[in-house]
């Protein structure tokens, strides 16, 4: 009995390994993944994209998950993304500190006064996929959870209680873009406030 039990242990270690595919299902107007699947059970599925194994192997594992990916449309390749959710909001105004000031490279926000033609522009890092380019950080895919609005307070200079005007932008609104309000007159010194999102924000003076 036990040389039977051997002889069948050696013929199972014996067989060839099936290497079993894996396949990330999409959603075709999004690119949006909402599945990983073997083979066997995507046969049937229309839009899908061949994966490697240790992609489907972090989703079964739990140490990503399936809406941690992306399908981009355009290559027909699937990246990996970060998924954000800002709902953590500081209570407590902050003063966005001045250029000259900073000794921060890697800002989040920026923002930019040009007195000459009157205009004040907000941006965010192409970290997040915004305008503003920085020096050796590059871009990571973002895909935001919903809108979160800032809201900026352009006020005397440090006194928040001396409003000048007021100004918000939603952070999808400035994914790829940038937000310029036009006409704005503002005295020689003057702060900006807002309520804390993102970690990092810098003002400057053309």
């Amino acid at each position: 009995m036990e040389e039977a039990l051997t002889d069948l242990q050696s013929w199972l270690e014996s067989l060839p390994a099936v290497e079993v595919s894996y396949y990330a299902i999409f959603d075709s107007k999004t690119g949006q993944v909402t599945g990983i699947y073997p083979e066997y059970a995507a046969r049937d599925i229309e839009h899908k994209i061949l994966i490697d194994k240790e992609i489907a192997e972090s989703v079964f594992d739990g140490r990503t998950t399936s809406h941690s990916y992306i399908v981009d449309l355009t290559t027909a390749s699937l990246e990996f993304i970060e998924v954000q959710t800002l709902t953590k909001i500081d209570d407590v105004l902050h003063r966005i500190v001045d250029k000259k000031w900073s000794t921060v490279v890697d800002n989040d926000v920026f923002l930019t006064y040009d007195r000459a033609n009157k205009t004040l522009t907000f941006e965010l890092s192409i970290k997040y996929n915004g305008t503003r380019a920085v020096k050796n950080v590059t871009s990571k895919r973002v895909h935001w959870n919903g809108s979160t609005e800032m809201l900026f307070l352009i006020t005397s200079y440090n006194d928040p209680n001396g409003l000048f005007y007021t100004a918000s932008a939603t952070i999808d609104s400035l994914i790829e873009n940038k937000k310029v309000l036009f006409d704005v007159e503002l005295p020689v010194h003057f702060s900006v406030y807002t309520r804390r999102i993102f970690k990092n924000y810098v003002i400057e003076e053309l």
